[in-house]
């Protein structure tokens, strides 16, 4: 995803986080790409990253890196389907 990375990276510089610890890419049913990104402090985060928005959304937080991947997956499902 190349370009859209370093989009991902620098939307993510201009807000404070944690440590990025997992990101998925993919691309919504409009064809925008996104980035679904787990980051973690003292508990995981999952934010979203869709191209062109320029600002990150937390979609939510939880006290585990298994269950943050898991809802990151739902959130690419929900994206892609």
């Amino acid at each position: 995803m190349g370009n859209f990375s370093d989009y991902v990276n620098d939307v993510l510089d201009s807000e404070p986080h944690g440590e990025v610890v997992h990101t998925e890419y993919g691309t919504n049913k409009e064809g925008k790409r996104f980035a679904v990104v787990i980051t973690h402090v003292v508990w995981y985060a999952v934010r979203l990253i869709i191209e062109g928005k320029g600002n990150v959304t937390m979609t939510s937080q939880h006290l585990t890196l298994g269950g943050a991947k898991t809802a990151a997956i739902r959130v690419v499902r929900d994206l892609e389907d």
